[in-house]
């Protein structure tokens, strides 16, 4: 199996992620409120819902499939690993610009109100990803021994669930500055901390490491079965215990540990149909797959065309508001995910054909916004 063949159906699974995380914001900003009463309506968020997961997940995983290939870089603080730390920082700029109330650090010391300061420092997903990948790649330096790093991470996933109810509501602001208390619970309005969320991405990671070993000793259906397997055996486990009202309920205080185990369960599952997907009917070059290489710009410019005030200090949403029935929903989606799709294959292109220049246009356009933001 080659490098590439390898990837695809990572890649297929992380652009569906995409796709459905457009309509996931999409109606959440645009749909009448009273289509969300609908009965039909609670399992569409069941299945929003595990976007963040698959996204997490995904990230753990890639990361220790390319980690592996570029640990002698790595450790030598070459230009892979200056160019790794630049991916980390870039991921928690971007998490933090999507929140920014004003593209003005003036107008941010000076009329941000306490709830747009609150917002701003919210821990969304891609800072969840970010701080995953800095613990990755820093344990990856420095411990040597791969089944050493794979158990270590295998350990940080298990304490981040069991952890996680501890933290769920603490009051941390009076030890920690909200900025950093966010990071670890959700009492301020945090979207995604810490704990349980890391979970998703350190078993990506040792869901990688099996795989791995099943590649080289070609046993890969037989992993993608058992996976398959252990996938099914969470999601109905999950279902029973999770059932409000049947005999084997488990009551636990929020976030169950249910929770984690159900939607670990369905990732798997969709991981495994990805990976059956591309080695039963087979996979070629795609739009999706491009959304998916180039995930970071269209999380991003899909945010900011919804929900960013740039006329009259209006958003999208502003303008539209929650005024769309079911069809309408879905055509503005169907527009953003076409619009995405072909932001995506150019931009990918334009890295693939000319990657100097590309480093050159995406340099320009980060540090000339921060330095817009710094003296505008």
């Amino acid at each position: 199996m080659g490098k590439n063949q390898r990837l695809l159906f990572v890649d297929l699974h992380r652009g569906l992620v995409l796709l459905v995380m457009i309509e996931v914001h999409v109606f959440n900003a645009m749909l009448l409120p009273q289509i969300k009463t609908e009965w039909w309506f609670t399992y569409l968020n069941f299945i929003n819902g595990l976007v963040a997961p698959s996204f997490l997940f995904i990230s753990g995983f890639a990361f220790v499939l390319s980690g592996k290939k570029k640990l002698d870089e790595f450790r030598q603080y070459k230009f892979t690993f200056w160019k790794q730390i630049g991916r980390i920082g870039l991921i928690f700029l971007v998490g933090y610009s999507l929140h920014l109330p004003y593209f003005s650090l003036q107008k941010m010391l000076h009329k941000a109100t306490p709830s747009e300061v609150s917002a701003f420092i919210n821990v969304d997903v891609l800072q969840c990803i970010a701080f995953g990948l800095l613990v990755l790649f820093l344990l990856r330096l420095f411990i040597k021994k791969d089944s050493v790093y794979i158990w270590t991470i295998a350990f940080l996933g298990a304490f981040t669930v069991w952890i996680a109810p501890y933290f769920w509501n603490t009051n941390a602001s009076h030890v920690l500055q909200s900025a950093l208390s966010n990071f670890f619970t959700r009492r301020d309005g945090s979207y995604f901390p810490l704990f349980p969320w890391l979970g998703f991405m350190f078993f990506g990671g040792v869901t990688c490491s099996y795989f791995m070993q099943a590649q080289a000793s070609g046993t890969i259906k037989r992993f993608f079965r058992n996976l398959s397997i252990t996938g099914l055996v969470f999601v109905i486990v999950g279902h029973l215990l999770m059932t409000e009202g049947f005999f084997l309920q488990v009551k636990m205080p929020p976030p169950n540990y249910l929770f984690f185990i159900l939607r670990l369960g369905y990732v798997f599952l969709i991981f495994s149909a990805c990976w059956f997907y591309e080695n039963r009917i087979g996979l070629r070059e795609n739009l999706i797959l491009d959304v998916s290489r180039e995930s970071l710009i269209v999380y991003w410019l899909h945010l900011q065309i919804i929900f960013r005030r740039m006329i009259e200090n209006r958003s999208l949403q502003d303008f539209v508001g929650q005024s769309l029935n079911v069809a309408q929903a879905l055509l503005v989606t169907l527009v953003f995910i076409i619009m995405m799709m072909f932001v995506a294959k150019y931009w990918h292109f334009f890295k693939v054909k000319y990657p100097r220049y590309s480093r050159i246009a995406t340099a320009v356009v980060v540090w000339g916004s921060v330095l817009i933001f710094l003296f505008n």
